[in-house]
C-alpha cells in the first residue's frame, strides 16, 4: 500500500511552545505584495491580458490583446496605492516584509529605492505574476533561478524568502531544491511556521493567509468595505490569545497581508487603526519590541 503523500497531522493536539524574543505572545507578519509590472500582459511576451485581482466583475484575459483598464489598475497600484501605504507604515515605524515579483521590481526602481530606506525586506514573489500550475518542472525552476536572478540585480542582495502565490504541485520542492532561502510562504496549512522536509533536508514554512487578505476586496464573498478587512484580523488576534491562553505556554502568529491597488481604493481608517493598535500594543511591551533580520516580523509582548 503506497502512503498517502500528503501531510494531515502537522503538531495535531500538541503544538509546540513557541519563543518568540522578548517573551513575546504574539508574532505579527504585515506583507505587501508588489505585483504591479509583471502581471499578464502582451507587452511581457504573455498570451493574454491579466484576469487575476482586479475590481473589474468577472475579467476574463483577452488572448493577443491589451486590456486598458486591468493594465490601468495595475499602474494604479504602482503610482498611487504604494506610496500611500509607504507614507502609513513609515508614519508608525512598523515593519513589513514585500513580496516583490521580480519583473515588476526592475520596472518600478523608485519604488524599490523607497522599500530599502525604509529598512523593508524584500522577499521574491516569483519572476511574473502568473499562474504556473501547467509549467513542467524544467520550466518553473528557470523561472525561479531567473526571478533571483534579477531580484539580486535589482535589489543588490538576494532574497531571503520566497512566496509564488499562484504556484504549482512542484513549487516548494522547486524552491527547496534551488536552496538558499530561509524560509517559503507558499503553504496555507499551519497557524504556526513549520518544516517542510525535501530530500531528508527541513525548509522552513511560514505559511500564507488568504482571511486576513485584503484580496478579499476583489473575490466573492469577500469584503466590500474597509471594517470588514479590519474586524477579520481583529478576532484572529483576540481567538489566538484566548486559544492560546488555556494553554499558557503557547505563542501564535499572524500574518496580514495587503496590496496596494486594493488597499488604497479601500477605506484608509480601518488601516490607521489597526497599525495605531499595533503601535499601542508595541508601547505596552517596549522590551518585546523586536524586528527579526530576515522576515521582517513585529514581535509583540502583551502582558
Amino acid at each position: 500500500m503506497n502512503r498517502y503523500p500528503r501531510d494531515m497531522i502537522g503538531y495535531g493536539p500538541t503544538p509546540p511552545s513557541v519563543t518568540w524574543p522578548g517573551q513575546a505572545k504574539i508574532a505579527v507578519q504585515f506583507v505587501l505584495n508588489y505585483e504591479e509590472g509583471g502581471e499578464n500582459n502582451l507587452l511581457h511576451g504573455d498570451a493574454a491580458s491579466e484576469a487575476f485581482l482586479s475590481e473589474i466583475v468577472g475579467a476574463q484575459p483577452w488572448p493577443n490583446q491589451r486590456h486598458w483598464n486591468m493594465e490601468s489598475i495595475y499602474e494604479y497600484g504602482a503610482r498611487a496605492g504604494f506610496w500611500r501605504l509607504h507614507d502609513l507604515f513609515t508614519s508608525v515605524e512598523i515593519p513589513l516584509t514585500v513580496y516583490g515579483v521580480a519583473t515588476a521590481l526592475a520596472r518600478n526602481p523608485d519604488q524599490v529605492a523607497a522599500m530599502q530606506a525604509a529598512g523593508w525586506e524584500i522577499a521574491s514573489h516569483g519572476y511574473k505574476w502568473i499562474d504556473y500550475k501547467d509549467f513542467t518542472p524544467k520550466d518553473e525552476a528557470k523561472h525561479i533561478a531567473a526571478a533571483i536572478a534579477l531580484h539580486t540585480e535589482v535589489t543588490g542582495a538576494r532574497p531571503q524568502g520566497w512566496y509564488t502565490g499562484r504556484c504549482s504541485l512542484h513549487t516548494v520542492d522547486l524552491v527547496c531544491a534551488e536552496g538558499g532561502f530561509s524560509y517559503i510562504s507558499d503553504s496555507y496549512a499551519d497557524d504556526l511556521p513549520y518544516w517542510h522536509m525535501h530530500q531528508d533536508t527541513p525548509h522552513l514554512i511560514i505559511p500564507y493567509a488568504l482571511d486576513t487578505n485584503d484580496m478579499r476586496f476583489a473575490t466573492p464573498q469577500g469584503f466590500n468595505s474597509g471594517d470588514q478587512f479590519f474586524l477579520p484580523i481583529c478576532v484572529t488576534v483576540l481567538m489566538g490569545f484566548i486559544e492560546k491562553a488555556v494553554k499558557a505556554s503557547q505563542r501564535c502568529y499572524l500574518l496580514v497581508c495587503i496590496a496596494g491597488w486594493q488597499d488604497a481604493r479601500a477605506d484608509p481608517k480601518p488601516y490607521a487603526s489597526l497599525l495605531t493598535i499595533s503601535k499601542r500594543m508595541m508601547a505596552f511591551g517596549a522590551q518585546g519590541e523586536l524586528m527579526l533580520p530576515i522576515t521582517g516580523i513585529s514581535i509583540i509582548r502583551l502582558t
